[in-house]
């Protein structure tokens, strides 16, 4: 399993069009993905669990992921959380 907190920085949260980008990254690995955002698990991989979870800009979440693939989708995760997310509305 790997692990890492990271910031929200799209200016708008992860309202429907990032939650979207960012679970279809994640859908693409084998590993199971989850978000932890105020003591809520979120599951990546499902739109409404990103959309539910109710995170804005400047919250920090941890990112955990287990599986087979775990190393390669956290850096696909993170690239997308810091460079893909920005400014999507």
């Amino acid at each position: 399993m790997v692990r890492t907190t990271i910031e929200i920085t799209n200016p708008e949260g992860l309202h429907v069009k990032p939650a979207a980008i960012l679970s279809g990254v994640a859908q693409r690995f084998q590993s199971q993905i989850t978000m932890i955002h105020e003591y809520r698990l979120i599951n990546v991989k499902s739109l409404m669990n990103i959309l539910s979870g109710s995170v804005r800009t400047g919250t920090k979440v941890a990112i955990e992921i287990e599986g087979p693939d775990e190393k390669e989708a956290m850096e696909a995760i993170i690239d997308t959380i810091k460079y893909r997310l920005e400014g999507e509305k």
